[in-house]
């Protein structure tokens, strides 16, 4: 992650095939670990992009984001509602992501 100076943007850099993009925090809605091994996805407002990783470690480079659940890393700031009695949260963009039982007291 990397903080640019002139207009104080966090930008989470991913590697996609052979081009390196980067993408601003407040516009990653929520990571989640992919059914494809080793992939990760990320969640925008409009569409998603997989690329390989750990959640691990963007958990570890991104502090804003919160570990909800084993397969969900997500932005507070995108939260919409919190289910607690299906223990669900819904993102902004009408997406919803598991929390589990140690992440919900957290949230």
């Amino acid at each position: 992650m990397t903080n640019d100076r002139g207009n104080q943007k966090n930008l989470f850099k991913l590697k996609d095939g052979d081009t390196v993009r980067s993408i601003d925090t407040e516009d990653i809605i929520f990571f989640e670990s992919s059914v494809a091994s080793h992939k990760i996805i990320l969640h925008l407002e409009n569409g998603e992009i997989e690329f390989y990783g750990a959640l691990k470690e963007i958990e570890e480079q991104c502090k804003s984001f919160y570990r909800c659940h084993k397969s969900y890393l997500i932005n507070r700031n995108h939260i919409s509602k919190i289910i607690k009695s299906e223990r669900t949260v819904e993102m902004s963009n009408g997406e919803t992501c598991l929390v589990s039982v140690r992440a919900m007291k957290n949230l």
